[in-house]
């Protein structure tokens, strides 16, 4: 695959943009997140990726938007399940190492306006940054958590038996 860089300040002070999608296959420090779909450690699918340059107030920006699928593995159950991301950041290429932190916009996150950026690695990047610490089922659809509610049935149903005996018994 060709490796594709963009300088972040150019590309942002042109207001050029740059559209495509990256096989999941190609994110390679994404796969331990991810739930292998078979033993050749194949993961399918890709995502959408958009990088929009503009200058907002006369300040460079990025407008980052990423969409697909990951088949994540649930650390409840440690069964497979589909994550959709969505992700939508603004980043502000900055030359200096320190931004001026009293001029930071809370929904504008400040990058390093370096030469070369590879396009892959900065997708990864985003996506890396919005998964979730510990990613897991709804708590309506778990097998763990279902199964947590069964067994926890049984124990009550158990315990309210015992009770009748004991009230039997008296």
């Amino acid at each position: 695959m060709l490796t594709q860089t963009l300088s972040a300040l150019a590309f942002a002070t042109s207001g050029q943009n740059l559209r495509g999608s990256i096989e999941v296959s190609a994110l390679h420090r994404l796969h331990d997140q991810l739930h292998l779909h078979d033993q050749s450690h194949d993961h399918v699918g890709s995502v959408a990726y958009s990088i929009t340059g503009s200058c907002i107030d006369g300040k460079p920006n990025l407008n980052v938007s990423v969409a697909g699928t990951l088949s994540l593995r649930c650390e409840r159950c440690l069964e497979p399940f589909a994550y959709t991301i969505a992700i939508s950041s603004n980043l502000a290429p900055v030359q200096d190492a320190l931004p001026d932190l009293m001029d930071e916009d809370d929904d504008v996150e400040s990058i390093p306006a370096e030469e070369n950026i590879d396009v892959i690695a900065f997708i990864e990047e985003e996506i890396l940054l919005s998964l979730p610490i510990s990613p897991r089922h709804e708590t309506n659809i778990c097998s763990a958590v279902a199964g947590a509610a069964v067994e926890r049935e049984q124990r009550l149903a158990g315990l309210g038996q015992l009770s009748a005996l004991i009230k039997k018994s008296k």
